[in-house]
């Protein structure tokens, strides 16, 4: 008996200073991140909600304008000119009240449209230009014949490779002094304005 009561307490004193501390403090973390995701969700929510709504108000707004826009071209574009049209001319009054069958001035207006917008669109697509492909896709180019490569003089082949000619620049009335350094021997350097002054050169030897 003395035995299994000193087991009991050993066992009630790990549980008290080793156990439950540790377990109370698991659970107040865990209900503390359990919180703080609720939280989280909650105001992810609520800012998702708001800009539905405020984007739902926006559409409304650029919907009432654009109705409002759409109301007011039609009244003075087309329902004024239709109503003045129609009481200065009795033809066209004529026209407004014809129907044969099924058919009234309304189905008239609708193919005319058509009409007009299978012409603009037929000028518009063949107003692009077509690209094709070309026909030598699996030629080879090893840069072997120059004159294959003459961009206005501008190309120049070495082996086979192709690259850009170097060209000087040239001179106009506001060049005072143009010196290429492309010369091969001498001691000066041609000047290419139209002051011509050339340049000596001076070499100094470091030993």
């Amino acid at each position: 008996m003395f035995i299994i009561t000193r087991i009991w307490r050993r066992v009630k004193n790990v549980w008290s200073i080793d156990i439950r501390p540790v377990i109370l403090k698991t659970l107040t973390k865990s209900h503390l991140l359990f919180k703080t995701v609720l939280y989280l969700r909650k105001l992810l929510m609520a800012t998702v909600l708001t800009i539905l709504r405020q984007a739902h108000k926006l559409i409304r707004v650029i919907a009432k304008y654009l109705h409002k826009s759409y109301k007011f071209t039609h009244h003075h574009v087309a329902k004024r000119p239709h109503e003045h049209l129609k009481k200065r001319y009795k033809w066209y009054d004529r026209w407004h009240s014809w129907q044969w069958k099924k058919i009234h001035h309304g189905h008239v207006h609708w193919a005319i449209a058509a009409s007009f917008a299978i012409f603009i669109g037929t000028i518009v697509f063949n107003s692009y230009q077509k690209t094709y492909a070309a026909s030598d896709l699996f030629t080879t180019w090893d840069f072997a014949t120059p004159s294959d490569y003459t961009l206005s003089g501008g190309v120049e082949t070495s082996g086979t490779s192709a690259r850009l000619k170097a060209s000087n620049y040239a001179s106009d009335a506001n060049t005072s002094a143009l010196y290429h350094l492309d010369e091969s021997d001498g001691s000066s350097a041609s000047d290419g304005s139209a002051i011509t002054t050339p340049l000596l050169l001076l070499v100094r030897l470091v030993g």
